[in-house]
This record gives structure tokens, C-alpha cells and sequence, in this order.
């Protein structure tokens, strides 16, 4: 024991051990001195008692007295206070404690005893009202230009509890999102959505929006949509190139006989990227059914006005398709002139030698050899390099190269 008296401090064997000083060496003898254990102990047990998310706590038991407590006023005045809650979490950015909520305002639903239909119904529009356009734009918003960047974790988990309804105000913010971890968020919500609620995202190709259209189109594309490929077809007469261009590439990567199909409205569009894109897949692909329109185009007046890289595209998808049935009406425009008659011109020569180079019959090569010392280089270059890759077929085919 220890005694103060007139500023000085006595232990208990009455030694004065200074003026209002007590040494912390003095108490290791005591019998309630801590040993390092216990203090590691208490010091931990401080830290997890400050590192409790006490907003979730909170929250888990407002849902615990929700599901066990049957009286209507309680659940109803638990509900509103719920309702009113969620603003402010979404105001701090604690955007997981907001999916944790529309998470158990679902599990409650199911567990409760006695709820009521109107309790049932508010319980559901919760998770149903953050998906709503004005509040989901808001939020989107907010998250993109925040100076403080949430976890993705964070926001994975808000964004995984969205309903289907919220995807059409997705797609139209995917193009304007800056920050790329909530771009990425996004998407992975967006596909998430979209690969079980085909409807929807056929809905979305509606849009007046052209950004939102191309978001939904690309989408379909990646996760392969069968179900969306007839609107797709459709939404190759948007008036948007980009758009139409987008589609042609969303009905490539479904790649399914009705896709491939659809992709025919391209080969005679107005932009040149798109009729370029579509001819070169339906080629990839032999789309027989594709011959008629591309057969109008080669032999049309449009196809001498167009330039190289398109004339070639058009001219080796008619030779991949056409067989040997072309080579007569090709050697006419590679071979073309003679007594009183006018030559075609040598981008057009040279498209029809690699045409011929396609179709890879020996009455092709017999009309490129006829034309393997013209005087035009392109037309010279454009024949050995047809004559080059036929062989090199014909060979691979006999099995003298290797695969």
C-alpha cells in the first residue's frame, strides 16, 4: 500500500520513495500487475473493438428484431427507417453496407413468419428502386467523379445486386464512364444481367441513344446472345454507321447460321466500313446464301468506283463462294481487251486474279498463267501472288506441307 502525506509518497513499509513520484518498477511484485500475454491480449482486444463496422452492426440487428419480431408496427416503422438509411449510406460511399441491405431485405422476404403483403411489397422495392434510371444515373455519377476512388470489391458487390430493369440505364452510362475500375465494375454487372435477361437487352436495341444501342449490341456479341440475333439483323438499318458497324461485329462473334444470314443487309450498305466488314466475314464463314448480292456487286457499275481495299474484299469473297462456275466470267475481266475491245482497268484485273486464286482450279490457274507477264506491275503481282497461294493450297491439300 502506498500513503501521500504533505507531498510525499510512502510504501508500505513506511520509506518515503519521493516527492509525488510513484515508479511503475515499484508495482511488478503486485498481486494484479499484467503480464505481456495479458496486455497483447487487451491490446487486441481494443483494436477489434474499434475496427467493428458499427453501421453494419447496426444494421444486422434491425433485421434480426425485422425477422423475429411479428408485431406489423414494429416491422413497418423497422421498414421505413431502413428506407431512409439508404441515402445516407450512399451519401458516406459505403456502398457494401447498401448491397448487404438489398441483400437481407431479400433473405427477409423469405424467412419471416406473418409479414405482411404491403411489408412484403416495400421490403422488395427497395433493391427495385436503386435500379430505377434517375437514382442509378445519380449514383453512377457520383461514383465516376468521386476524388476518393471506392474499392472494386466494394462496388462489385452494390452493383451485383442490381436488378434487370437497371440495364438499360447501364448501357447508356458504359460509354461515359471515365474512371476504367468502375468502367470495369460495370460491365461485369452489365454481362451478368444481360446473359439471363436476353429480353431485355433486345429491348435496349431500341434506344434513341446510339452509344447505348452500340453498349447493348457489343454485349449480345460477347456473350454470344441467340436469342438477340434477330434484332440485331434489324438493327443493321440504323441509321448510325457505328452502330451498324457494331452490329456487323456482335453477329460475327455469335457467328450462327441465322447471324452470318443477318449480316447480307451489309454487303450493300451506305458505309464503306460496314459493307467492307460484312463481305469479309460472310466470306470467312461461306455463306452461300450471300452469292447473289455479292455476284450484283462485282459485276455492278458501283464496284469500279470503289477503291482497292474494297474491290479486293468483294471480288476474293465472290471467288471463295462462286467455285468454279466464276473462272469464265473472271479471265474476262483479268484477260479483258484484244481487236476492239476495252481493257478493265488494273485494280479491277487485279481483283479478278485474286478471285481466281480463291476458287484454286486448275482452269484458274490456267487463266492467271495467261496473265503472269502483263505489263501492268499491279496486275503481274496481284497473278503470282494468287498463283503462290494456290499452289501452296493444292499442295497442303496433297499433303506435302506440313499442317
Amino acid at each position: 500500500d502506498y500513503t501521500v502525506r504533505k507531498g510525499h509518497v510512502f510504501n508500505g513499509d513506511g520509506k518515503d520513495i519521493g516527492e509525488g513520484i510513484v515508479k511503475t518498477e515499484d508495482f511488478d511484485t503486485t498481486l494484479y500487475f499484467l503480464d505481456e500475454r495479458e496486455i497483447e491480449f487487451l491490446r487486441a482486444a481494443v483494436t477489434e473493438e474499434y475496427s467493428q463496422d458499427i453501421r453494419r452492426n447496426v444494421l444486422a440487428m434491425l433485421f434480426d428484431v425485422m425477422e423475429l419480431q411479428p408485431y406489423a408496427t414494429v416491422r413497418t416503422e423497422l421498414i421505413a427507417i431502413l428506407e431512409s438509411f439508404i441515402p445516407y449510406l450512399l451519401g458516406a460511399s459505403d456502398f457494401a453496407s447498401v448491397a448487404y441491405v438489398l441483400r437481407e431485405c431479400r433473405a427477409v422476404t423469405q424467412r419471416a413468419r406473418e409479414l405482411l403483403p404491403e411489408q412484403r411489397e416495400a421490403l422488395a422495392k427497395l433493391p427495385a428502386r436503386l435500379s430505377e434510371e434517375q437514382s442509378l444515373s445519380q449514383l453512377l455519377q457520383s461514383i465516376d467523379e468521386a476524388a476518393v476512388h471506392t474499392a472494386p470489391e466494394e462496388l462489385g458487390e452494390l452493383f451485383g445486386e442490381m436488378r434487370p430493369e437497371a440495364l438499360p440505364t447501364l448501357f447508356s452510362w458504359l460509354p461515359r464512364l471515365t474512371n476504367a475500375r468502375v468502367r470495369d465494375v460495370v460491365e461485369a454487372a452489365v454481362q451478368r444481367l444481360a446473359s439471363s435477361n436476353a429480353g431485355v437487352v433486345v429491348a435496349a436495341l431500341q434506344a434513341t441513344d446510339p452509344n447505348a444501342v452500340i453498349a447493348a449490341v457489343r454485349v449480345a456479341g460477347k456473350l454470344k446472345l441467340a436469342p438477340a440475333v434477330p434484332a440485331l439483323a434489324q438493327t443493321m438499318t440504323h441509321a448510325e454507321p457505328l452502330v451498324r458497324a457494331a452490329v456487323v461485329a456482335a453477329l460475327a462473334e455469335i457467328a450462327s447460321p441465322a447471324a452470318i444470314q443477318g449480316l447480307e443487309k451489309g454487303l450493300d450498305d451506305t458505309d464503306r466500313e460496314v459493307r467492307i466488314a460484312s463481305v469479309r466475314v460472310v466470306a470467312q464463314h461461306k455463306s452461300r446464301s450471300a452469292l447473289p448480292r455479292i455476284t450484283a456487286v462485282v459485276t455492278g457499275k458501283s464496284m469500279r468506283q470503289a477503291d482497292l481495299t474494297e474491290k479486293m474484299a468483294f471480288f476474293e469473297a465472290y471467288g471463295s463462294l462462286v467455285g468454279e462456275s466464276g473462272v469464265e466470267m473472271l479471265d474476262g475481266i483479268l484477260n479483258s481487251g484484244g481487236f476492239l475491245k476495252k481493257k478493265e482497268d488494273p485494280e479491277t484485273r487485279a481483283c479478278a486474279a485474286m478471285a481466281l486464286g480463291r476458287i484454286a482450279s486448275q482452269k484458274a490457274r490456267d487463266s492467271l498463267q495467261k496473265a503472269s507477264q502483263d505489263k501492268e506491275p499491279l496486275v503481274r503481282n496481284a497473278v503470282n501472288r494468287a498463283l503462290r497461294g494456290d499452289r501452296a493450297s493444292s499442295m497442303f491439300r496433297a499433303g506435302e506441307m506440313p499442317a
